[in-house]
């Protein structure tokens, strides 16, 4: 597979590498070189050009498609990459000192995402439900120290002599210059790696360094680091408002729906909370819609109460 950040070797074309840059360029937070690779690709491959109408049609045309039909394949669904973020629903404001330094807190509230650009220059997504903690400048330490809970996309920008450190919950990640993935919702920890190399410390201890491709699992009931190769559309189709689950229990699904639609969820059945669903949270859609999509391959009532909560809840008797 090609290089996320550099072009695939003379003649071979790597669909999936591909819909990943056009993720990134989407999403506001490819490189420059990236930008021209994929001007250039496009320019010099038909089948690049293929790939890139079949996901601006996607993008345009995104529903919710029945099990029966024939879906695209994972790395055309992954190229629905409308932006949805909106600098709506955050609050700013002075949070508590560190080292005698004031921190600022910035949180987006469920239902929203937020672009923020630190003072290094390291440019940081937040998702919903999501807040994160930095000081207004570094130019006073020799190390970037910044605190996340929830998920957080980094481009951290480059400066050998001042190491970046992401406290989470769980686990510290150490970076120079790259780009990742970090995602702490429900007492976990996930580091995704894009590009570069990070090094991650958990607080009992063990230490390990990621690579790209690669993520890094830490569960509270779990005790070490679990590395795994990722699917992009799967941990980075959040910066597009695509949230995609593969054989997740539908309390889990349910949880993420929460902060996607700003919306309470209550799972009436404990059978019902454990049923596995596959298929996509569209966060610009209106939330019937998720309702259908798990409705053709799971048997399920629902209604919204006087205060919006959602209930779900297994079917009576007809």
């Amino acid at each position: 597979m090609m290089s996320r950040n550099a072009p695939n070797p003379p003649g071979r074309f790597d669909h999936e590498a591909f819909v990943h840059l056009l993720i990134k360029q989407q999403a506001g937070i490819s490189s420059r070189k990236e930008k021209a690779f994929i001007k250039r690709t496009l320019q010099e491959s038909a089948e690049a050009r293929e790939l890139f109408a079949e996901v601006n049609e996607t993008s345009l045309n995104e529903n919710w498609v029945k099990p029966r039909k024939k879906r695209f394949p994972l790395y055309i669904a992954a190229g629905i990459v409308l932006l949805l973020a909106t600098g709506a629903g955050y609050f700013y404001l002075h949070g508590p000192a560190y080292n005698n330094v004031a921190l600022k807190t910035v949180t987006a509230q469920r239902g929203t995402t937020n672009i923020i650009k630190l003072d290094d220059g390291t440019e940081v997504k937040i998702n919903a439900a999501t807040t994160i903690r930095y000081p207004a400048n570094f130019s006073n330490s020799n190390i970037r120290e910044v605190y996340v809970e929830g998920e957080a996309f980094f481009n951290v920008s480059p400066d050998p002599k001042r190491p970046f450190i992401v406290h989470c919950d769980l686990a510290n990640i150490e970076v120079l210059g790259t780009s990742f993935n970090v995602r702490t919702y429900d007492n976990s920890f996930r580091a995704a790696l894009v590009s570069g190399a990070v090094a991650i410390t958990t607080h009992e201890g063990e230490k390990i360094k990621l690579s790209p491709g690669y993520t890094a699992t830490l569960e509270t009931h779990i005790p070490q680091l679990l590395v795994t190769a990722y699917k992009p559309d799967t941990v980075l189709g959040w910066l597009s408002g695509i949230y995609r689950f593969e054989n997740t229990p539908l309390k889990d699904v349910c949880r993420m729906a929460e902060r996607a639609y700003n919306i309470r969820i209550s799972i009436d059945s404990k059978a019902l909370a454990n049923v596995c669903y596959s298929g996509i949270i569209n966060a610009g859609k209106p939330v019937e819609l998720l309702l259908e999509d798990i409705g053709y391959t799971t048997e399920m009532d629902h209604y919204f109460d006087k205060s919006g909560q959602l209930h779900l809840s297994a079917p009576g008797p007809k």
